[in-house]
């Protein structure tokens, strides 16, 4: 890792990408195990892309159905809204 003149690290634009990306997966639900050892598979090499292809993979199948479940939750809020709002505008309150 380099250094400046104060002794900071100096980080390369691929290395906040990657910080980006794992923040990502993180975000998205991947549990830490599995960013770990998606990330031990990329220290180790191209050979190791078959492997971390099927894992992003599986992450994007979870991410999608945590997508649809939170679509479902939307819909249900938007009807329990739309029904105090017409229960409001019909009351005249």
């Amino acid at each position: 890792m380099e250094r400046d003149a104060h002794l900071r690290r100096v980080y390369a634009e691929g290395d906040i990408e990657w910080i980006k990306f794992i923040r990502r997966l993180k975000e998205t639900g991947m549990p830490l195990q599995e960013i770990r050892h998606y990330s031990q598979l990329r220290y180790l090499g191209a050979e190791t892309m078959p492997e971390r292809l099927a894992i992003l993979q599986r992450h994007k199948g979870y991410v999608l159905e945590q997508c649809q479940k939170w679509e479902e939750y939307l819909h249900n809020l938007e009807n329990k809204i739309a029904f105090y709002q017409n229960a409001i505008d019909n009351d005249k309150l």
